[in-house]
């Protein structure tokens, strides 16, 4: 075979996030404009320094007595107007960004949201619910900086969510520049608006090319396959098993694609798949992205433990009203013993399912298809 064989992958473009003001009523006129009716804006800052070390200190105040019983959506609601004040008195060049308290190096899924500012002076502040009180102080764990957002972008995102739990190839207010491409993309799904007309997602572009049976029989290692397209000019082979029936061709360290000897087409699409995750990619992007009145959802939801699989959910080829009553019917996982491992919730108008896709359809800046599985061992 040829060693330089051209293969198809598409680009993937920055994402962007569109989102109304008002935080949780997206329509989409009002998300076809940004801030129309004289919303304040803010430039893209950059900081020198891209994580934050901050020292532990004595310093902790009420910042502002708001009573028990605060709802998470009142929590947003909240966050927004402090980080809105902290904006207008002299915050324009801060950035901002809804997260969760680290302990010993580590992001604590089970505490409560926190509000996170970082000045133009590298110091960090946190805001956080406690004792229905709103206290205010800066945080003695190492933060990273790139999770945050300038404040006009922070100020569209439509729900409260852990942004330091969303891994960004890059700072993520470089991810909220432009629809993403046509493709497919591989990632995850953080969550639902509650029209089901948006979602919530992190997502990468799938690595998909085209090969002939030919290419694939006689392929090697250390051929090159050219990369059209892409920030990459070619991928090479690293290693070819042969195990009868099928052939794994492997690009990097547990990233392969799978040949199959019986396959009777002599042109194929192939995706990279990368060791215990649905596709390979290596650059992620989070968007909020319109989902298409005609886009067909394929949900798979299950339980598994060393006994086997508990199927809670396998549905194909439904349609957005369909995919949203199997969502809230079969949103909440439990296992044979009737408690509940994964809990879905709705938080500022959206259903938070954190569910990855295998994967997901972008066509004319939409979500034409889904590919959505929700499991746990």
């Amino acid at each position: 075979m040829k060693t330089n064989t051209k293969i198809t992958a598409a680009v993937l473009l920055s994402s962007f996030l569109l989102a109304s003001v008002s935080g949780c009523d997206f329509s989409r006129n009002e998300l076809a404009s940004d801030h129309e009716n004289g919303e304040v804006s803010s430039e893209t800052t950059e900081s020198s320094e891209n994580t934050v070390s901050t020292k532990a200190e004595d310093e902790e105040e009420i910042y502002e007595v708001v009573g028990e019983g605060l709802t998470e959506n009142g929590l947003y609601d909240k966050y927004r107007d402090i980080a809105k004040q902290i904006y207008i008195n002299d915050g324009k060049d801060y950035l901002y960004g809804f997260g969760k308290e680290y302990l010993n190096g580590y992001v604590c899924e089970n505490s409560e949201y926190a509000l996170f500012v970082f000045d133009e002076n590298d110091n960090l502040m946190e805001f956080k619910y406690q004792d229905g009180n709103i206290v205010k102080y800066k945080p003695c764990e190492m933060y990273d900086v790139d999770h945050l957002l300038t404040f006009d972008q922070f100020y569209h995102l439509p729900c409260l969510f852990n942004q330091y739990a969303i891994h960004a190839d890059e700072l993520m207010i470089e991810t909220f520049k432009s629809v993403p491409g046509d493709g497919k993309y591989t990632g995850t799904v953080i969550g639902f608006s509650s029209d089901m007309n948006y979602a919530i997602a992190l997502v990468g572009q799938i690595y998909a090319f085209t090969l002939s049976k030919k290419d694939c029989t006689y392929m090697k290692k250390g051929d090159v396959i050219e990369v059209d397209g892409d920030s990459h000019d070619y991928v090479t082979v690293t290693d070819v098993d042969d195990y009868g029936e099928s052939i794994r061709i492997e690009v990097d360290d547990y990233c392969w694609f799978l040949f199959d000897k019986n396959d009777t087409e002599d042109e194929r699409e192939y995706i990279l798949t990368k060791f215990e995750q649905p596709y390979y990619t290596d650059s992620y992007s989070f968007i909020m992205i319109p989902i298409s009145e005609d886009c067909k959802f394929d949900l798979y939801f299950v339980h598994g433990d060393v006994d086997g699989e508990s199927l809670i959910c396998n549905e194909k080829d439904l349609s957005v009203d369909e995919a949203r009553e199997m969502i809230l019917k079969n949103s909440d996982i439990v296992n044979d013993e009737g408690k509940t491992i994964i809990t879905s919730y709705e938080n500022g108008g959206f259903k938070m399912v954190d569910s990855i896709v295998k994967p997901i359809q972008i066509k004319d800046g939409m979500i034409t298809y889904i590919n959505l599985i929700r499991c746990v061992e």
